[in-house]
């Protein structure tokens, strides 16, 4: 290349016209000239260029053999090339670099493009070699049989290891080198067999076609067969001409068997399903019928073609037809198992018939869904069930009614007497700590819950703390502590919480609930000193049921345990002030006599009065008693001074001046807060007086200082408690009004169990009519019963007599036919005179007390019941067995009826094997469990209830003689000495009876 030093860098017209980068640079190595092909390459202005040190604009340069070739050349004014790629312009250049007078001129050429093509040419040749190697490995390690020819002929194929596998075959021999006779396999295809010529893969190259999905059937050298899959297409070369062909085989013999195996079991499940007497059906998810059998067409006068049109819809009841296409919801909901009952109309009669579906979800091999089903017509088990249902649902009715009413009489007459005890235990317990004790021992006492709390409100009003607990964790209590703050969170009546998952109100301590395991509560306040100052909490770590009598209980509790923690810190507060004044003795005195009376009767307008007769005077000089009736209205229930005259003044002014809304006794009822003036003064007279006379004889009560305290019960006003104080040295304080308000939570509680007494003895009342009138009933019937067996008796006798007597007499004179229906009335009155003898052993059995004072022996019951059926036993040649039998406390001749009819039953139902009866015995608790064991025809599920009703038989009397009735009588029998009895069978193999009966006193098998 010429050498552009020479150049005139003040023509930049020339210089930019040339197609290669140009720069000039001084000694300095700055830019003093840059034409337009370099700002392209670099990318940057040349007027950012000019003036800077080419190291500075690119410093990457430094390292590179373009700095070493311009420092050769500046150094010694020689000429200098190189190349190579720079980073800087991304380009792959040769360089040459001409010394100049005052610095250097460099040129840049790119060769980028050629570059580019040699490392993309190495690219390609080493990404081919790559994929040749990984094809070549992905033949190697497919399961599937390859091979390829690299001739037109195919006489060179090389196979992968699963194609020699599959044929065995070697892969050194060539089969199209091969003659037939010496293939290592025998090939054919529909039947025929293929030479060796051809062979798919011979043909897609001769015939250069495609071949897919050829099946091939291989008979290998071992003489086993395959089926195969073959695919087959040639290869060609550069020139498009066949070089050769690819032959893949894939071994379909597992899945031609399971396909021939599918529709063999197909036909099977097909000829059952219209071989069976049910309704059979298959169905999608979108409730298309696919499949129906032919009982299905039978039974509605469907075809399959109406039944697809949805012509099944108009079969189904309409008052079922949700339940009946049910499947489709519960696939939606993801349970693969639907079971449902409905009415089917059937077309020989017009009738609906009650009809049992079941249907499973079963996933086919498209993965789609199908519901198969079964319908089995349950019309006359329904309608006998539906009637015993009805008949079983009357007798629990009268049965529950008359056991919740003893249930809640022996509840109430139980809190009733532990309220009363409570009291005395709370009240004569004033020491804090065994006060506490006391209180969770009668929680546990009243209401039954896993864990128990006594909570208190702290001195500032502000912290509470669990003072007692049990069945609590330790964690849980200091956890809880320490996150309970103030009032607003405690009740002011009892709360149940039936779960805590759904209750907003302790939605932030719910975590703690969960860790506890604490799924209900009852929380009841303790109103102490008159406000709220504590809780009882019951814990449940189970979803429960709070009933009204629970929550009643409860609140009674809180009543006492609130005046038995009042009280206990009332006398706290009084031992510390007994040192100052000998008076608060006294009133501790006071309200422990006052507790005594309240507790002492249930007349609580009585105990009221005798509390105000004992306030006046040792507490004060004035003492009334004010109660609410129904209507909102006060009635004043004593009134106590030491002078007389002043009661007679105090009535008179009551009768002249009746309490308005402004009284002190209606804003403590209104409030339900107590009220306390220390001082009564003039100006407060003034206020409330309405003429001259009024203050006249509020001089003359000679009103000084007065209490007011509600008497509240379940957070409701009940009345008030009225002290005055009229002497010229008496003041109440806050000490005197703890006292009253004390006094006033002790009278409230008296009031609260006097009413809750009235209420149990109406109860009580109310039983003892209906257990009367029940009584009643049961006489009216066993009287009609005697008397209709008594007169259905001689007119069945007379029947049976004189139909003998007339086949006796006129046996000559009466044809076959005559004698016959001679036989049949004799029979029939002799089984009508059986069923009235088994009603009367009914009835018998229904009127078993279920007391007993001498236990019985199972086994001497046993060998009774043997005795009356030896003459049976004897003929049937049957073995009766028995394990070691305990004592029972029933009446011996009961249980050996029990037994009689069980085991004659056993030998009535008797297989064709000689019977073998097994009679033992196994305790369960507070009972014997008795079993009689037996190897009879058996007895299906669906019928296990059934045969213990009245007059329920499973055949008819041609095939076993009976009415019906001894199962019936057992029952009874175990049901009135508080047990129960149940069948265990299976059609074919035998019964197990077994029912329970009340164990003797410390009891074990003889």
């Amino acid at each position: 290349m010429a050498s552009p030093a020479g150049t005139d860098l003040s023509r930049p017209d020339v210089l930019n016209s040339i197609r290669q980068a140009i720069a000039a640079f001084d000694g300095e190595w700055r830019y003093t000239f840059v034409n337009e092909h370099t700002e392209m390459l670099c990318r940057i202005p040349k007027e950012q260029l000019l003036g800077r040190v080419i190291w500075e604009v690119f410093p990457n340069l430094l390292a590179s053999p373009f700095f070493e070739c311009c420092q050769t050349a500046m150094r010694h004014r020689v000429h200098g090339q190189c190349a190579g790629y720079y980073e800087p312009c991304d380009l792959w250049a040769e360089v040459d670099v001409w010394p100049a007078p005052d610095g250097c001129v460099v040129v840049i050429r790119d060769v980028s493009a050629v570059g580019q093509t040699d490392d993309k040419i190495r690219q390609l040749t080493s990404d081919l070699a790559r994929q040749v190697k990984q094809f070549e490995t992905l033949i190697e390690v497919l399961p599937v049989g390859i091979g390829v020819a690299s001739d037109p002929e195919c006489r060179d194929i090389r196979v992968n290891p699963a194609f020699a596998s599959l044929l065995n075959y070697d892969g050194d021999r060539n089969a199209s080198k091969t003659p037939n006779a010496l293939l290592p396999f025998r090939l054919s295809s529909a039947g025929i067999e293929l030479p060796a010529d051809q062979l798919p893969m011979q043909v897609a190259a001769r015939e250069v076609r495609a071949i897919d999905e050829l099946e091939l059937q291989i008979q290998r050298s071992d003489g086993s067969f395959l089926t195969e899959l073959c695919f087959a297409r040639p290869l060609f070369d550069e020139h498009h001409n066949v070089s050769g062909s690819l032959g893949v085989f894939l071994d379909i013999t597992e899945r031609k068997r399971a396909e021939q195996a599918l529709r063999e079991s197909e036909a099977r499940y097909r000829f059952l399903a219209e071989g069976i007497p049910q309704i059979v059906w298959i169905a999608t998810t979108e409730n298309q019928v696919i499949y129906i059998n032919g009982h299905w067409c039978s039974y509605t006068g469907l075809s399959l073609e109406e039944t697809q049109k949805d012509g099944w819809a108009g079969v189904i009841h309409p008052d079922d037809f949700a339940r009946a296409v049910d499947p489709v919801l519960a696939s939606r909901a993801g349970n693969g198992e639907y079971e449902a009952e409905y009415r089917l109309h059937r077309a020989s009669d017009g009738s609906y018939r009650w009809h049992f579906a079941r249907a499973r979800l079963v996933r086919m091999e498209d993965g789609s869904e199908r519901w198969l089903g079964t319908a089995v017509d349950i019309d006359d088990r329904k309608r006998g069930e539906e009637e015993r249902v009805q008949r079983l649902a009357r007798e629990q009715e009268l049965r529950r009614q008359s056991e919740e009413a003893l249930e809640v009489q022996r509840q109430i007459e139980e809190r009733l007497l532990l309220l009363v005890e409570a009291s005395s235990a709370l009240i004569a317990s004033p020491e804090s700590s065994q006060v506490l004790k006391t209180i969770l021992d009668l929680s546990r006492r009243f209401v039954q819950a896993d864990a128990y709390a006594v909570w208190r409100e702290g001195p500032d009003r502000i912290q509470w703390g669990i003072l007692a607990s049990e069945g609590l964790s330790d964690a849980y209590t200091h956890t809880l502590t320490q996150q309970v703050g103030g009032t607003r969170a405690v009740p002011d009546h009892p709360f149940p919480i039936e779960d805590v998952e759904q209750a907003p109100l302790v939605r932030h301590r719910l975590e703690l609930y969960r860790a506890e395991g604490i799924r209900s509560m009852l929380t009841v306040p303790l109103r102490i000193d008159g406000q709220m100052g504590g809780t009882i909490v019951f814990y449940y770590r189970s979803p429960h049921h709070f009933t009204e009598l629970e929550t009643r209980v409860a609140g009674g509790l809180s009543n006492l345990a609130a005046a038995a923690l009042g009280a206990s810190e009332l006398y706290q507060r009084q031992t510390v002030l007994r040192k100052l004044a000998e008076s608060a003795e006294h009133r501790a005195e006071f309200l422990s006599e006052a507790g005594k009376v309240l507790s002492s009767s249930l007349d609580y307008e009585a105990t009221l009065a005798a509390v105000a007769e004992m306030a006046v005077p040792d507490i004060a000089d004035w003492a009334a008693v004010d109660m609410l009736d129904p209507s909102g209205g006060l009635r004043r229930l004593a009134v106590k001074h030491v002078d007389p005259e002043k009661i007679a003044l105090a009535h008179e002014y009551d009768r002249r001046y009746p309490p308005d809304e402004r009284s002190a006794v209606r804003q403590a009822l209104r409030t339900g807060k107590s009220f306390l003036v220390e001082e009564i003064s003039e100006a407060m007279l003034q206020q409330r007086i309405q003429d001259a006379e009024q203050l006249r004889f509020l001089k003359d009560l000679g009103l000084t200082s007065v209490i007011v305290v509600p008497l509240m019960a379940n957070g409701r006003a009940l009345g008030a408690l009225t002290f005055v104080a009229a002497g010229a040295f008496r003041r109440f304080s806050k000490i005197d009004l703890a006292l009253a308000e004390e006094l006033a939570s002790r009278a409230a509680t008296a009031v609260t169990n006097a009413h809750l007494y009235t209420a149990s003895r109406h109860a009580e009342a109310a039983l003892q009519s209906a257990n009367t009138e029940l009584q009643r009933a049961n006489s009216d019937l066993n009287q009609f019963t005697y008397s209709a067996s008594h007169d259905l008796r001689e007119p069945l006798r007379m029947v049976s007599i004189f139909s003998q007597m007339l086949a006796r007499n006129c046996e000559n004179l009466l044809d076959e036919e005559a004698r016959q229906c001679i036989r049949y009335i004799s029979q029939g009155a002799n089984r009508m005179e059986e069923l009235v003898e088994d009603i009367l052993s009914f009835t018998h059995s229904a009127e078993i007390s279920g007391e007993v004072t001498t236990p019985a022996s199972v086994s001497a019951a046993l060998s009774s019941a043997m005795l009356s059926l030896d003459a049976i036993i004897q003929e049937t040649e049957a073995v009766i067995r028995s394990a070691p039998l305990p004592l029972v406390r029933v009446q011996e001749l009961h249980l050996s009826q029990v037994f009689e009819n069980l085991i004659g039953n056993a030998l009535k139902y008797r297989s064709k094997q000689a019977p073998v009866i097994d009679v033992r015995a196994a305790r369960r608790g507070e009972y014997w469990m008795i079993t009689v064991e037996d190897n009879a025809i058996g007895i299906a599920p669906e019928y296990w209830n059934q045969i213990f009703g009245l007059f329920k038989r499973l055949h008819t009397a041609d095939q076993y003689p009976g009415t019906g009735i001894g199962l019936a009588i057992c029952q009874k029998i175990v049901e009135r000495y508080g047990g129960r009895i149940w069948v265990d069978s299976e059609p074919g193999k035998g019964s197990v009876f077994s029912f329970t009966l009340p164990a003797a006193d410390d009891s074990a098998a003889e």
